[in-house]
């Protein structure tokens, strides 16, 4: 059990455990009971249920019994008939003795048992009684009153037998249900108030159990702890002695108070020598504050002449950066002026290849005007032809007189001549469009060419316009050089001025140096005490 007592984990979850695992029983011991009652309560509906299904059903059976009878009284006249109904009488004789003997050793209780035995005894001396009563009237000539008198009311007795039987069983299920029903409300009760009653007690354990076991202890660290933060170095601690994570915390609070006593007793004695040495650097930052007073009248006048070259240099800043603005702006122009001149030179560039393309029409032009002369040969030779073929044609339409069959192939030769003059006159006229063509284009690239032309001229003008700007740019920049060597020459005036402050305040400076050396030498005392204190400072973080 060692790790219980060092882990309080372990025994802050032993109630809650504790706890679950008698709620656990209880529910199981309740499950169980409840198994239980389940149990009973099926076999009851089974088997009272069976038993007054019997009962039910052997009921029916003797009254379909007592209706074979009838049929065989009122529908028994021919003799097939009536052993119909006779046999059908005692099949069902046969049935209700061998049911009724089944169902009796089931019956558990006594009284309805000897009930059951009863009615099989009445039923089988009924059955003799029908037997002679079928008898009779079979041999008396079918008479059915007489053989009916002697069985008249005895299917009453085993009737009040089943019916009676069957409200015992009914009774019988009510009052065991009633008592099941009784049983299983106490055992809920009685589980519900158990479950409570635990509930409760193991609540009151775990409160008292938490509170041995957590809040007195905390409460006690936290007083000591306030005790700490107050200063209360001498407290006695309440803290008892344990083996879980609150006994290393106590131990670690009770290692720290004693951590701190010693640290504070050590720093008093460091304290003290810091004292000692905070009175000699007083008397020392007093010389060093008189000589301070002093450079501070030297540094006025060190100040002042200090104004005057700051604004000296101001003013040469200001003139810098005029100058400055007014080289960017000449850069800038002399970069405009370049872009003019690349666009001057792409401008030109694409004017000669304007010129080029007139060039190339002006040249399909020409070639186009020799396609037209080669076209017009031909169409001169197929006039020629054709001429020659009409003479051919009159002479020989003269010479057959009727016979000008033979005319036919003049004439088709005629319109093939034809039609290839038309071919020719088509491609003349597409030959002629080309031309046209040809010259509107030409047309069209000498003027692009000379609007071309107009815009280098515009864009030289422009480029000429930017170079005078510079030339006004570098002007006004060796203006502002002018001022800046005159406002230089001032600066050098004040300059000798300030040079002359800084030897006095040298001087003073070497006074001051002196009492630093002995501040120096407090200093270093006050840097050893400083290591020490970290050293004690180190040691209280632990």
């Amino acid at each position: 059990m060692g790790w219980f007592k060092k882990s309080l984990l372990a025994k802050v979850y032993f109630i809650p455990f504790l706890v679950g695992a008698i709620l656990l029983a209880l529910s199981a011991f309740s499950l169980w009971q409840t198994n239980n009652a389940l149990k009973e309560y099926n076999t009851l509906i089974d088997e009272d249920f069976y038993h007054s299904q019997q009962i039910d059903h052997l009921n029916l059976l003797f009254k379909r019994q007592v209706q074979e009878w009838k049929n065989v009284l009122l529908r028994g006249h021919n003799s097939s008939d009536r052993q119909k109904y006779w046999q059908a009488f005692e099949k069902q004789q046969q049935n209700i003795q061998q049911i009724a003997k089944e169902l009796q050793p089931h019956l558990t209780e006594k009284e309805m048992a000897n009930e059951l035995k009863s009615f099989i005894q009445t039923h089988q001396t009924l059955f003799s009684k029908y037997q002679q009563a079928y008898n009779t009237f079979t041999q008396g000539d079918n008479d059915y009153k007489a053989a009916d008198k002697e069985v008249r009311g005895l299917d009453r007795e085993p009737s009040a037998l089943l019916e009676g039987l069957q409200n015992k069983l009914s009774d019988n299920s009510k009052s065991k249900s009633a008592l099941l029903a009784s049983s299983s409300l106490t055992l809920s009760n009685s589980l519900f108030i158990t479950t409570l009653v635990v509930l409760i007690i193991s609540l009151s354990v775990a409160f008292l159990w938490l509170k041995a076991l957590l809040i007195k202890p905390l409460r006690a660290l936290s007083n000591h702890l306030f005790a700490l933060e107050s200063g209360n170095l001498e407290f006695n601690s309440e803290l008892k002695p344990r083996e879980d994570e609150l006994g290393l915390v106590s131990k670690s609070v009770i290692k720290l108070q004693a951590s701190l006593k010693n640290t504070t007793d050590s720093l008093k004695a460091v304290l003290q020598s810091l004292k000692q040495s905070s009175r000699s650097l007083s008397h020392i930052s007093q010389d060093i504050s008189r000589g301070i007073n002093e450079q501070h009248l030297r540094t006025d006048q060190v100040a002042t002449a200090m104004n005057e070259m700051s604004a000296t240099a101001h003013e040469v800043a200001q003139h810098a950066a005029n100058a400055a603005e007014a080289a960017t702006n000449a850069d800038n122009s002399a970069q405009s002026t370049m872009g003019i001149m690349n666009n001057t030179i792409e401008t030109i560039n694409d004017m000669s290849k304007e010129v080029s393309n007139t060039s190339d029409v002006i040249q399909r032009l020409e070639e186009e005007s020799k396609s037209i002369g080669t076209v017009l040969d031909v169409i001169r030779g197929i006039a020629e032809q054709t001429n020659l073929l009409a003479l051919n044609a009159a002479i020989e339409a003269a010479r057959a007189g009727d016979q000008g069959r033979g005319f036919a192939v003049v004439a088709d030769e005629v319109r093939t001549l034809a039609q290839r003059t038309q071919q020719s006159t088509a491609e003349i006229q597409d030959i002629i469009a080309n031309v046209q063509n040809g010259a509107h284009d030409a047309v069209a690239a000498i003027e692009r060419g000379r609007n071309q032309t107009t815009e280098g001229v515009e864009k030289v003008t422009k480029a000429g316009e930017s170079l005078q700007t510079i030339t006004h740019a570098v002007e006004e920049i060796r203006d502002m050089n002018q001022q800046i060597a005159t406002a230089a020459e001032e600066q050098t005036s004040v300059a000798e001025d300030i040079s002359q402050n800084l030897h006095e305040i040298t001087d003073i400076a070497s006074t001051n140096s002196k009492n630093a050396d002995k501040t120096a030498e407090n200093s270093h005392n006050l840097e050893d005490l400083a290591k020490k204190l970290e050293e004690l400072v180190v040691q209280l973080a632990k």
